[in-house]
């Protein structure tokens, strides 16, 4: 499934979850605030701890990455 790491605040964060939803993504959502020890999973996919990143297929995207680009493209994420 489709991780997508956030922080509770982060308006990056709320864009990304509103272009994945509506896109018909599904993804789970990780918030590292409530989650701490999750973060350990964003340090094997990006050697760093930052939200959000979108996980999926094997591949990652940052928010300013291709994520929304490929999307609109039609690259299918989950």
């Amino acid at each position: 499934m489709a991780i997508l790491y956030t922080i509770s605040g982060c308006i990056r964060c709320e864009q990304a979850k509103n272009t994945l939803t509506s896109q018909g993504v599904s993804y789970e959502e990780v918030n590292i605030l409530e989650h701490p020890a999750r973060q350990t999973e964003i340090r094997l996919i990006h050697h760093e701890v930052i939200t959000p990143i979108f996980f999926s297929k094997g591949r990652k995207w940052l928010f300013e990455d291709m994520l929304f680009l490929e999307m609109r493209n039609g690259y299918e994420v989950s």
